[in-house]
């Protein structure tokens, strides 16, 4: 019997031949439109910045504390939640053998000084500087890693941009802040930069623990929530750490921070946007890349940000005086 030779178009459709299965197994949930995973990365660019505004709302709630011990109670039971939302979708078969998603919760450390740079700088110029050190970062490891094959001077023009405008929104906040702030107005600058680049390689390590490629897709999701849980309860530990430091020293207690049930709503919407926000990174920055993932991501971010900034001004001028 004649053997038909099929046709290099056929072998390449889903469920057709080597590279069609391939394909069709690759669209059991993993494919979607570019459109789709763009606003994707819009709407979590968005998220951070309505979390920051939370933990900024959080942290008026101990009145007399240290703005920096606030804010790192704040983000370790922020991360805590976070690792609570994410652990029914984990298993403890899939707990991760490699030190990447253990590394990647260290990555957050600076996470407390973000949200002690959003009080001080504002929102729209801590988003501006951020996305300029997260937009660095993800550019230098796509090219070190040789993913990024074309495109790079766009990449590099747009983040040239993204510095332009931060230093004009630096000198500006200078300006604002007189020579009493300046040395907390410069602490909050390189706290915020050190915080995007963490947040990168948060990225990168967490992404990198599928196991093997021929791994069936739902054991892969199971692998990368596991992988997530790890990573915010390390994110959770370094924090608290970080807190029983500043305890030690006086600054504040390890239960002193309260929790009102007033601000219920804020704390689960740290917890839900935490889970939403690394799940989402290990997704997009293999499917997008890190430099458009977070490009994108600069998008929603300073749209969101410069929102909350006006709504949270025209508030202010409303108040009473």
């Amino acid at each position: 019997r004649r053997r038909r030779r099929s046709c290099p178009l056929e072998r390449c459709q889903p469920g057709r031949g080597r590279a069609g299965r391939a394909a069709g197994k690759d669209s059991e949930g993993e494919t979607q439109s570019p459109a789709a995973l763009m606003a994707w990365a819009l709407l979590v660019g968005a998220s951070v910045s309505a979390r920051l505004w939370c933990s900024v709302e959080l942290t008026g709630a101990a009145a007399g504390m240290d703005p920096f011990a606030a804010s790192c109670h704040v983000v370790s039971r922020a991360m805590v939640l976070s690792a609570v939302c994410l652990a029914p979708f984990a298993s403890w078969r899939t707990l991760p053998r490699t030190w990447g998603p253990w590394l990647a919760g260290m990555c957050t450390l600076p996470a407390s000084s973000l949200v002690m740079s959003s009080k001080v700088l504002g929102l729209g110029l801590s988003q501006m500087l951020l996305k300029l050190s997260t937009l660095s970062t993800a550019l230098l490891i796509d090219v070190g890693s040789g993913s990024l094959r074309a495109g790079l001077p766009w990449r590099v023009a747009g983040t040239a941009t993204v510095l332009a405008g931060v230093a004009v929104a630096a000198s500006a906040g200078e300006v604002a802040l007189g020579f009493a702030g300046g040395p907390v107005f410069l602490a909050c600058l390189a706290g915020t930069a050190v915080s995007g680049a963490g947040y990168v390689l948060q990225a990168r390590l967490s992404a990198a623990c599928g196991g093997r490629p021929d791994r069936p897709l739902a054991e892969k999701d199971e692998a990368e929530a596991t992988a997530a849980v790890v990573c915010q309860a390390v994110s959770a530990a370094t924090q608290i750490l970080l807190l029983c430091i500043l305890s030690w020293q006086g600054s504040t207690t390890l239960f002193g921070f309260p929790m009102l049930l007033k601000d219920a709503h804020l704390w689960i919407f740290e917890g839900l946007q935490g889970a939403f926000f690394l799940r989402s990174l290990q997704i997009l920055g293999k499917r997008l890349g890190l430099a458009p993932t977070f490009t994108l991501m600069l998008c929603g971010q300073l749209t969101s940000a410069a929102a909350l900034d006006c709504l949270q001004g025209a508030a202010l001028g409303a108040a009473p005086r």
